[in-house]
């Protein structure tokens, strides 16, 4: 039986990575290509869905909604900005906490761990991360953060504790 246990152990560690690896693996800029976000609303039967265009470069994200309604929106650490007429207008938005956000996007595994606990698995090529709330102010907002992929991130999902859920899928992403 020991000598199970430590076969199991080693091949574990043999075909296990670490953070610093998968950051190594992972392009997250200048990447771009297609998403379609769902949003499960608790009270709802049905999701609401929305599609479009996504370019991530020089920690900017470019979030261009095609379907159901057309909506351009840019986020950065600087703030949230939204297309209007041809310019890009400043959203104060005080609950979206747009560092925290651009940390997840681009795997910026030592900030993100202050906030959450991480855990990785998979291999190099179909991972997944799962980012679990320290504090009680994000606990009280998230059940856990989700993001998996392989050489790009093809998926993130936000699990909210009031029981809503926002999977955004990523596709003909181009590096």
């Amino acid at each position: 039986m020991r000598a199970v246990v430590g076969l199991v152990l080693i091949l574990n560690l043999a075909f296990s990575f670490s953070l610093d690896e998968l950051k190594n693996i992972v392009k997250t800029d200048g990447v771009s290509g297609k998403f379609k976000e769902s949003l499960f609303l608790r009270d709802f039967k049905e999701p609401i869905i929305s599609s479009g265009e996504f370019e991530l470069r020089e920690n900017e994200l470019l979030w261009l909604t095609k379907t159901p309604i057309e909506n351009s929106i840019k986020i950065s650490k600087n703030g949230i900005y939204q297309l209007n007429n041809g310019a890009w207008e400043k959203i104060s938005n005080e609950l979206f906490d747009k560092e925290m956000f651009m940390d997840i996007i681009s795997l910026n595994f030592k900030k993100l761990s202050q906030s959450f606990s991480i855990n990785l698995s998979g291999n190099a090529q179909e991972w997944r991360i799962e980012l679990t709330p320290k504090s009680a102010l994000l606990k009280e907002i998230f059940k856990q953060i989700s993001v998996g992929g392989g050489d790009v991130v093809k998926y993130t999902e936000l699990n909210a504790t009031v029981g809503d859920n926002t999977l955004s899928q990523f596709y003909d992403v181009k590096r």
